[in-house]
């Protein structure tokens, strides 16, 4: 087993980065908690990880949830998906999209593997180096101000369709209208009372020089 670390960082802030570690057999959904965790997102939305070549050009996919409609294109899932699989080399680039309304994209790049002699007393996954502040997550919602009240519309039902995948009946009640104040409250939105292993192939040759 071996210890990967990540550097995470988005292109609309350049102060902002993050260094997160987590071993080898490790999930990718694990990661995406992780990554969650490390910026103050709650994890109500959906997501999905890119692996990407050296120009950031997205390659392959591996989604959160079942995505798969047919079996003629099967996209792996987070939870079956582990970080060895896939992450061979330093200098590998993976996307991590989050919340397809607001479609938060972040940059991550394999920037160190230690190998057998890292160390095992720590706790992972751990945050290794923080820089800047994090985003805050619903700041986007702004941004659809100018929209129409049908797209305002539709922009609330996407997130709120991406909530209720994560919660149950029960639960709905309360939590999402809690949630859905960040739609509403500050950004001149609608109010509420109108919104009526089949990779083998990728894998074995995934750490050529070519691409990486």
């Amino acid at each position: 087993m071996s210890l990967i670390h990540f550097k995470l960082s988005t292109e609309e802030d350049q102060d902002f980065e993050r260094i997160l570690a987590l071993e080898s057999e490790s999930t990718f959904f694990e990661l995406h908690q992780f990554i969650l965790d490390s910026i103050d997102f709650d994890h109500s939305q959906l997501a999905s990880f890119y692996l990407c070549t050296s120009e950031w050009i997205e390659q392959m996919e591996i989604s959160l949830i079942d995505m798969n409609p047919d079996e003629d294109h099967l996209i792996p899932t987070m939870d079956q998906a582990l970080l060895s699989d896939y992450i061979r080399n330093t200098g590998q680039k993976l996307k991590y999209v989050y919340d397809f309304a607001q479609m938060w994209a972040f940059r991550l790049e394999v920037s160190k593997i230690e190998e057998e002699d890292y160390d095992t007393d720590t706790v992972y996954p751990a945050l290794l180096g923080s820089i800047g502040e994090s985003p805050d997550q619903y700041v986007k919602i702004g941004k659809f101000a100018h929209l129409s009240d049908d797209e305002h519309k539709l922009v609330s039902e996407l997130q709120l369709e991406n909530f209720q995948l994560f919660h149950s009946d029960e639960e709905l009640g309360s939590s999402a209208s809690g949630f859905m104040h960040g739609l509403d409250d500050d950004d001149d939105l609608e109010d509420d009372e109108d919104d009526d292993d089949p990779f083998s192939d990728f894998k074995d040759g995934y750490d050529s020089d070519d691409r990486y």
